[in-house]
């Protein structure tokens, strides 16, 4: 019998901006899950995330009004890259 499934290492640098961290990580991992199927020639049966590294973190805040004028309200804009390691095992067809 030949084995058909494969192990390998990859590691990825994935940046996106949002209003919360939260929101941002969420999408960095959703951009990663499709990057790594993108990328692999076969059906990806465990994907894991190894380590994390914080490349760059940028926080942008500003006062958004209504007519220039009225209603301030203070917003904030985050953008964070990250570099992931991940483990992959896949078979490939």
């Amino acid at each position: 019998m030949n084995e058909i499934m494969y192990h390998e290492e990859k590691d990825y640098t994935i940046k996106a901006k949002g209003k919360n961290e939260e929101e941002v990580i969420g999408k960095i991992f959703t951009i990663l899950k499709k990057t790594v199927t993108s990328d692999i020639e076969g059906i990806v049966i465990k994907l894991e995330p190894v380590n994390v590294y914080e490349i760059s973190k940028k926080t942008e805040e500003y006062t958004e009004t209504f007519l220039w004028f009225f209603m301030p309200r203070k917003k904030q804009e985050i953008e964070i890259e990250l570099k992931i390691v991940v483990s992959v095992k896949y078979v490939k067809i």
